[in-house]
């Protein structure tokens, strides 16, 4: 499966110094960290991307343009990631930052995960955050993806019947679903996982169940099959920025 790519060549200078003149708010845990880093070395390699990174959600810091960005909730409980978004939301940021959004992780969601429930639960607190805070625009992510062990390793897991992700994977992508069912036309969702999957070429990493595609984490993307490396974080990176570009054009519309 392959599908075209957008490239940060294609922004428009413009576009770049309006973004740097948002504020905007991250939530995160470790992947969410990759993606920062991500971030940082494309502004070293592209000048024009000039935004100023800075690890806080302290309320006083969006007195002036800024990407903020701080680890929040605890891994393996996307409830309590739920919870520490709305609390840094009412503790001062919400109507402080243009743009805001926070993500899960991967170990989040497994093959045990009520995704019902889950979304059910995240749907209405985003809900009950933008309607309190209509200045801010919440954005969305997909939950990140695993890549498939493969080789001996992965034959011999299949022989004896032990895991190899895609239980895991698959629960994922149904969770993702859902965000692309609710968000992806409003255009506040970051498809999170896609960006995982795709090669720079647009190829889109999947494997098969019960005869259709799912997404997987591209192993070309990762070092331990969950984490981005160098490569995968400037790649998912670049997407996220691109998505940002595209939010902060539509904000400078609406006001015109």
């Amino acid at each position: 499966m392959t599908t075209r790519l957008s490239v940060l060549q294609d922004v428009q200078a413009h576009s770049w110094e309006t973004l740097a003149g948002r504020k905007i708010f991250f939530a995160h845990q470790s992947v969410g960290t990759n993606i920062i880093e991500g971030i940082r070395d494309i502004m070293r390699e592209d000048p024009r991307v000039r935004l100023r990174l800075q690890e806080t959600s302290d309320p006083g810091a969006f007195e002036q343009p800024l990407f903020a960005h701080a680890l929040s909730g605890n891994n393996q409980d996307p409830q309590s990631k739920i919870a520490a978004f709305q609390k840094l939301m009412e503790g001062g940021l919400g109507n402080q930052a243009d743009i805001a959004f926070f993500k899960f992780c991967y170990v989040d969601i497994t093959a045990e995960t009520d995704v019902d429930a889950l979304f059910t639960s995240y749907q209405a607190a985003m809900a009950a955050l933008q309607a309190k805070h209509p200045r801010t625009t919440f954005l969305h992510c997909t939950v990140p993806l695993t890549s498939l062990q493969s080789g001996m390793r992965g034959l011999v897991k299949r022989v004896i019947g032990r895991p190899i992700g895609i239980e895991d994977n698959l629960r994922r992508e149904q969770f993702n679903a859902k965000l692309r069912d609710a968000y992806q036309a409003r255009g506040t969702l970051f498809d999170l996982a896609m960006a995982e999957a795709q090669s720079p070429a647009g190829v889109i990493t999947t494997f098969s169940m019960n005869g259709k595609p799912c997404l997987q984490l591209n192993p070309d993307y990762t070092y331990d099959g969950g984490h981005l490396n160098h490569t995968g974080r400037k790649q998912v990176a670049a997407q996220l920025l691109l998505h940002l570009v595209r939010v902060s054009d539509k904000l400078t519309a609406r006001t015109l």
